[in-house]
């Protein structure tokens, strides 16, 4: 009997994983999922950060977080347009987002995947095998501010 399997999409693989439930929750309520999740046919990476990532950021940063704008910024820093598995995250890669302004920084430490100096890469290589909606999901320990974001708050 075929085994018959059923499609993951990016947003049902965050969904899903309890340890990424306050990012899903951002991802909801500010609308990003609406405009990266949307059945393009797009492969898309997204570099989640856990729930106590989440946490500590909306706890550090009250303001950027009280403005949808800036939250919506700073949820888009984490999705990167193209495919990248963990294999191509090498040291002195810029990874471009979809906030269009801002790099991802990936560089090593102590063996260890680093983003921007200091998100580490926890959990990678969650594949999506949705047709219309492909790409990977890589955990990490930290939210990621683009600096964009950062120097409008000044």
């Amino acid at each position: 009997m075929p085994v018959e399997m059923i499609p993951k999409t990016l947003l049902s693989i965050i969904q899903s994983n309890p340890q990424l439930s306050n990012f899903s929750s951002l991802l909801t309520s500010s609308g990003v999922h609406n405009f990266v999740f949307k059945a393009t046919g797009e492969k898309f990476t997204i570099f989640a950060p856990t729930n106590n990532a989440v946490t500590e950021a909306v706890e550090s940063y009250k303001t950027l977080f009280s403005s949808p704008e800036t939250t919506a910024l700073v949820l888009q820093y984490h999705i990167a347009v193209g495919l990248f598995h963990a294999e191509m995250l090498s040291s002195g890669l810029r990874v471009g987002t979809t906030t269009r302004a801002d790099f991802i920084n990936i560089h090593m430490k102590n063996g260890v995947k680093v983003l921007n100096g200091e998100a580490k890469l926890i959990t990678s290589n969650i594949y999506a095998n949705s047709i219309n909606d492909g790409g990977v999901v890589h955990v990490i320990d930290k939210v990621l501010i683009p600096q964009s974001v950062l120097n409008m708050k000044k």
